[in-house]
């Protein structure tokens, strides 16, 4: 009897460590002592508070640790683009307002010459003592260099016997294209003083279509005013 009540206490005891044990086998392989469910990973953020050694997701228009390294930002031109000033125009004329000779010494030339000593230069070198003589033909002209624009108001032949009946006065900006701002068919030599409205003039020509004598065209002085 002794035996046997010593039999069911050893097992007993067997069966409280087994039950004991595999309790303790149940806390280490997982299972969750509490009562509460695990929180479910859903992917949304919000609420949480963010780990400062991660990145967060980017945001439009955003310019934290989000944008992609070494990604520069370049601000959008406003308005229109500035445009390069414009090559050369063309230059303004300039007023004469002390009525000076603006042909005095400048560069002359003539359709023709009677001779050496009559070169086209001896009517803008301010001398009354010589002049410029002409082909003994019609047409002639001559032609005077300003050096630049000029506001032209005034023209004043001084002619020799040998004189234009018939002639008239062209402007040029380039020497190439001429404008006609005056005419006479009535020429009477001596000393013929044009004037015309203010006129943009760098060349001026004068250009005698008749003569009054059989030889050229001949003016002592060729001012320009």
């Amino acid at each position: 009897m002794i035996a046997l009540t010593a039999a069911v206490t050893v097992i007993a005891a067997l069966v409280a460590v087994a039950v004991l044990t595999g309790r303790d086998r149940t806390d280490r392989t997982g299972a969750v002592p509490s009562a509460l469910p695990a929180p479910q990973d859903t992917g949304d953020l919000s609420g949480a508070t963010p780990d400062p050694s991660v990145p967060g997701p980017a945001t439009p228009g955003s310019s934290g640790a989000a944008a992609t390294s070494g990604a520069t930002r370049t601000p959008s031109r406003t308005g229109p683009a500035k445009r390069s000033a414009s090559t050369a125009g063309t230059p303004e004329a300039a007023a004469n307002p002390g009525g000076t000779d603006l042909a005095l010494g400048r560069p002359a030339t003539a359709s023709s010459v009677e001779g050496e000593a009559y070169a086209p230069r001896f009517a803008v070198d301010g001398d009354l003592g010589t002049r410029w003589s002409s082909a003994f033909s019609d047409p002639q002209w001559i032609s005077v260099d300003l050096g630049r624009l000029w506001l032209v108001t005034r023209v004043v032949l001084r002619w020799e016997v040998a004189y234009g009946v018939e002639c008239d006065l062209a402007v040029s900006a380039d020497g190439t294209t001429w404008r006609t701002v005056w005419r006479t068919g009535e020429g009477a030599g001596g000393v013929q003083d044009v004037r015309i409205a203010a006129t943009p003039a760098r060349f001026v020509r004068m250009t005698g279509t008749r003569r009054v004598t059989q030889y050229g065209y001949s003016l002592f002085a060729f001012e320009v005013r």
